[in-house]
């Protein structure tokens, strides 16, 4: 299976109540094929949030897709209440958030040819484009994955869909019901980011819904780190102070021994709460000891949650009561952090960090190692789990361990078994 390879036949994935030429003016009609791009795109960046949240849009790449009158496309879609737009931007600082407008949360969104033909050559031109960065940073493992995800990946259609109808507000504009879709039809995507993440057909997809998945018409298990976050800050520092050895990779071929490679990182500068912190990420019980500290009841999804944007991904100076709890327990790993994130001005920092340490552990070494022992092993990954079949799952774990062991640090793994129902 080739990665994001460009494809004959192209489609904007709109609302079937949205009509681009009721947003525009009569000057801007003839261009109403640019008008369903920017929706499209809106639409997949607000489905790779995550939770379809409001997200950026890159200016210069709108202008190069849809021309010199995209700023006047995207405000007549704002105008004409097609689209929202964030009333908070800073020069350099805060950029414009756009979300579609509420009208469409429920709509059924269906596929429209591209029929523009300028249209069509310039996203043939970036899907090239993407193809050729996609092919610099694929690895063998990449290559296995997603060969695995098409062979063997199927999900309950007909029992998702009920599950999203009985479950208000968990399907907006039908983001969850295209993956489903998109599973049924085969159609399976299988990209890496810059920080060297997979993203695959499972990777927005609701929990619930993930238990309608199966591999080789088996039920998923799943073996992930707990404390995942946290776990891999704790790696970090001991990468940067020489206590972390890298365990040897497999089917990396042209790479040679690859490990991450770090920009210039500060030192990390004493030493008295951090052998308090790594015992509680290594067994991973770190969430429940801040939560204790705080005495707030807050619960754990929500908490973890929190420290990922409070502590580990805080933007600029604000009171927080998680990260004030943090900083009191861990004083040394809290002021890492914002050295990292140069006092909150670059808060990405961090997160990318430790998304590319997950990734090298997950992807390249321990998904790596799984294929080089079983070539057609059938397994599908998010983030820092494995899903595999249960009767293959503690050769998951098994793995998982051998790479902790020969790194000399060991994290906590929970284990998910399907449920007998």
């Amino acid at each position: 299976m080739k990665l994001e390879t460009p494809e004959a036949n192209y489609f904007f994935t709109l609302p079937s109540d949205f009509n681009a030429k009721d947003f525009l003016p009569h000057d801007l009609r003839r261009h109403s094929h640019n008008a369903n791009y920017f929706v499209d795109s809106l639409r997949n960046r607000m489905i790779l949030s995550g939770n379809c949240e409001p997200v950026t849009m890159y200016s210069p790449y709108l202008k190069r897709m849809m021309g010199d009158n995209y700023a006047s496309i995207v405000k007549s879609l704002i105008d004409g209440g097609a689209v929202d737009r964030s009333k908070s931007y800073k020069v350099g600082e805060q950029s414009y958030r756009y979300v579609l407008n509420e009208r469409f949360i429920d709509s059924q969104f269906v596929s429209v040819p591209v029929t523009n033909k300028p249209m069509r050559k310039r996203i043939e031109s970036r899907k090239a484009e993407l193809a050729a960065i996609q092919t610099e940073w694929r690895l063998p493992v990449h290559e296995s994955l997603a060969r695995s995800q098409e062979l063997n990946l199927r999900i309950h259609g007909h029992s998702s869909r009920d599950l999203l109808s009985r479950v208000p507000g968990r399907n907006p504009y039908d983001s969850q019901g295209r993956l489903v879709s998109r599973i049924e039809e085969r159609d399976f995507r299988l990209t890496i980011g810059r920080t060297g993440r997979v993203y695959n057909n499972i990777t927005s997809m609701l929990r619930e819904l993930r238990k309608m998945l199966t591999i080789n018409g088996h039920p998923l298990a799943s073996v992930d780190i707990r404390c995942a976050q946290p776990a891999l800050l704790g790696l970090l520092i001991q990468c940067v102070t020489g206590n972390f050895r890298f365990p040897k990779t497999h089917n990396i071929r042209g790479r040679g021994s690859f490990c991450p490679s770090f920009p210039s990182l500060p030192s990390f500068c004493g030493q008295s709460s951090f052998s308090s912190y790594l015992s509680h990420v290594t067994d991973g019980s770190l969430y429940e000891h801040i939560g204790d500290r705080m005495q707030s009841g807050m619960p754990r999804d929500d908490l973890k949650h929190r420290i990922l944007v409070d502590v580990f991904g805080k933007r600029g100076s604000y009171n927080s009561i998680v990260e004030n709890a943090f900083s009191e327990a861990f004083p040394d790993v809290h002021s890492y952090i914002r050295k990292v994130n140069c006092d909150g001005q670059r808060p990405e920092n961090m997160i990318r960090l430790l998304q590319r340490i997950e990734s090298f552990v997950v992807i390249e070494t321990v998904c790596a190692r799984l294929f080089e022992v079983d070539a057609n092993m059938p397994v599908v990954t998010l983030h820092d789990a494995i899903y595999a079949t249960p009767d293959r799952i503690e050769f998951v774990e098994e793995v998982f361990d051998e790479i902790f062991t020969e790194s000399g640090f060991k994290l906590s793994l929970a284990k998910t078994l399907p449920s007998c129902n």
